[in-house]
């Protein structure tokens, strides 16, 4: 009897251990390589100095042109990447691809008139947006990466929580049964001695 309520437990215990080692294996294998890629993409020479100098050098290109449509697209790429950096919604992820694309159209056909005083030529400019985005592509897989992990944390958690409370539930049944099997064991033992006084005084009497 003491056997069914133990194994279930001891089940629960191994399972437990080895979510913990599967747990510690991550943590030990992904925190380090995530910090060190931050520590890469925020340094003086990383991708986010990198991306905001490509996006200063189009301003500086666009704010010296008569149209304001090029620096207002810029704008508005700009206002998307940042609310992509806050909200992690990836409307904004995507409205910045669709703008940057919308950008790169119209400098395309855009006549040498239409850039002039421009310190970039029509094909800096457009490589500069692409290489824009191509920055931000690689931020936000960067992001991703991070946050799968974070999940992955989150769910063994989850399940160590669970197989806690598994375990304490059929301890504390266990704990139960073993006292009720001792108050039975009392009782059992009362009765005997109670029967074995009987036949005594019986058998004395005859």
């Amino acid at each position: 009897e003491n056997d069914k309520v133990v194994a279930p437990v001891l089940l629960d215990v191994g399972r437990l251990v080895d979510l913990l080692a599967v747990l510690e294996h991550a943590i030990a294998a992904q925190v380090g390589a995530d910090v060190e890629i931050i520590r890469q993409r925020t340094s003086a020479s990383g991708i986010d100095a990198s991306l905001k100098a490509q996006v200063q050098s189009l301003q500086s290109s666009f704010a010296s042109l008569d149209d304001p449509i090029y620096l207002e697209l810029m704008f508005a790429i700009q206002q998307n990447e940042q609310s992509y950096y806050s909200t992690r919604r990836y409307e904004y992820y995507d409205n910045v691809r669709i703008q940057v694309a919308r950008l790169i159209g119209r400098v395309q056909v855009s006549s040498s008139a239409d850039l002039e005083g421009s310190a970039l030529t029509k094909n800096e400019i457009i490589a500069g947006l692409e290489n824009y985005l191509d920055m931000f592509n690689q931020i936000v897989a960067i992001e991703q990466g991070i946050e799968v992990n974070t999940t992955i944390f989150k769910d063994a958690t989850v399940s160590i929580n669970q197989n806690i409370d598994r375990i304490t539930a059929a301890s504390q049944s266990g704990v139960e049964r073993a006292n009720e099997e001792i108050r039975n064991t009392g009782w059992i033992s009362t009765l005997t001695l109670a029967i074995a006084a009987t036949l005594a005084l019986t058998l004395g009497a005859g």
